[in-house]
């Protein structure tokens, strides 16, 4: 009991500085513990496999805001698309109760999905940017083959917009294909990043797309809308026309591409 109502205590006394913010991601981390407790994990591919594993919501400097250390299968009880949420979703979701409208939220492929990214948009009113797995995106997306993607130079990208510009999927050719899917971001404009060559032994400069980077400034706040649409995933085309995403973040209200 005193554990939950220290938990409590911490998670309040971080709110005012969640409401200033306008840039987070959310991530898991292990907690290092050897000793006994139900809430103790194994997870192999950590460089601290065993220990305590812990949902972390912080901003882009490391600075934690909130935290839900993992107990089982405790599922949100909110619907998305009409089916239940799933672990990685719920976590999001109970994550992000505290967040201002206009925030950008950013996650790796475990919390990625495309109905939570429409969730966060519509109900929400918010953007998120993720990498996301291959058999996560749909079907009608219209990206190339990775046999395709091989014989282009590394740095290559091509972005599918959905047809109602809420929703963009970008894969990015690194040393092997990265899939990104986001509200808020294509793959235009590019920077260049600095990446080490195994090859030359040297440091070279690589294309990075939008998707890829974090947004500098974004606002904090927007009007909620007047009502909510009902999305039908199944009803949406996809193209290569990213203005149709930059049109969306602007009449949302929630951010402006670059």
């Amino acid at each position: 009991m005193q554990k939950k109502v220290l938990m409590r205590l911490l998670q309040t006394q971080l709110v005012e500085t969640r409401l200033q913010l306008s840039l987070v991601c959310i991530d898991e981390q292990m907690i290092p513990f050897t000793g006994k407790t139900s809430l103790k994990q194994y997870v192999p591919c950590k460089p601290n496999p065993e220990g305590i594993k812990n949902f972390v919501l912080a901003t882009r400097d490391g600075l934690v805001l909130d935290f839900e250390p993992y107990q089982g299968q405790k599922l949100c009880s909110e619907d998305l698309d009409g089916k239940p949420c799933t672990l990685p979703e719920s976590v999001v979701l109970r994550l992000i109760h505290s967040l201002p409208p206009g925030t950008s939220i950013y996650f790796d492929r475990y919390f990625t999905s495309v109905r939570l990214l429409d969730h966060l948009r519509v109900n929400k009113r918010m953007n998120g940017t993720g990498t996301i797995r291959k058999v996560s995106i749909p079907k009608d997306a219209k990206l190339p083959s990775e046999k395709d993607l091989k014989k282009k130079k590394r740095g290559t990208s091509v972005t599918s917009v959905r047809s109602d510009g809420g929703l963009a999927i970008t894969v990015w050719q690194d040393n092997k294909p990265i899939y990104m899917a986001s509200t808020e971001h294509g793959s235009d404009p590019e920077d260049l990043v600095k990446r080490d060559s195994s090859s030359s032994k040297s440091a070279r400069l690589r294309r990075r797309r939008q998707a890829a980077r974090q947004r500098r400034s974004a606002p904090t706040s927007a009007a909620p809308p007047a009502q909510l649409p009902v999305i039908k995933l199944s009803s949406f085309s996809y193209s290569s026309d990213s203005s149709r995403l930059d049109a969306d973040v602007k009449q949302r209200g929630i951010g402006a591409a670059d």
